[in-house]
């Protein structure tokens, strides 16, 4: 599902405001959380623990990049 086919499911949001979501540069609130996980069809308990890896994840290999980029 693109960015804009969601934003289309959850009323008219903008691709934009979805794509700064995703970016973690804004976050959606508690009633557009559960709009996302009825749009994408899963649990919000599992959308809430899928995002937090990605988070995790994305952070961990951002911390690895930058530690590597300053030992050169």
């Amino acid at each position: 599902m693109t960015q804009k086919e969601l934003g289309e499911k959850l009323g008219g949001i903008p691709q934009q405001q979805i794509g700064r979501w995703e970016n973690g540069k804004s976050n959606p609130k508690l009633n557009t959380i559960q709009k996302i996980a009825a749009a994408l069809s899963v649990n919000i308990n599992d959308l809430v623990l899928i995002t937090n890896i990605l988070a995790c994840e994305v952070f961990f290999l951002r911390t690895f990049i930058f530690s590597s980029v300053k030992k050169c």
